[in-house]
């Protein structure tokens, strides 16, 4: 199989894979020690917990890719990956929404707006400093 060029290089790729994700846990202990104010014991308890979770969960997941598939699982991992990001898009643009609604309307009510004429707010946010270009 080594001499056939897409596996070697399929294999070369998952081992520097591979040494990348195992060498990224260094920084993570690194960073729940100094960052976080964690004692050396409670880190060694989690990354043995993680550690732990993930040979229990194993199984089970062999078990349901074996009965299912790779196929529909990838779907509904991606199916997830992408509600979430969505779903944080959606909030985000909702408190930015929410947000400028609230600025829009305290524009209206405040004195020297006149009316809700779009060119009076229009002119009102020329003169605001907080929109003059830089």
């Amino acid at each position: 199989m080594l001499a056939y060029p897409p596996f070697r290089e399929l294999l070369i790729f998952n081992v520097l894979f591979m040494a990348v994700i195992g060498s990224l846990g260094v920084f993570t202990v690194e960073y729940l020690r100094e960052e976080s104010r964690f004692d050396v014991a409670t880190v060694l308890y989690l990354s043995a917990f993680s550690f732990i979770g993930a040979l229990v969960v194993l199984p089970i997941v062999g078990g349901v890719v074996d009965k299912v598939g790779s196929k529909p699982l990838m779907r509904v991992a991606t199916g997830i990956f992408h509600w979430n990001r969505h779903s944080i898009y959606f909030l985000a643009l909702l408190v930015l929404n929410a947000i400028a609604f609230a600025y829009i309307r305290r524009l209206h009510e405040s004195p020297g707006a006149g009316s809700f004429e779009p060119s009076l707010i229009y002119a009102r946010l020329k003169r605001s400093p907080r929109f003059w270009h830089r």
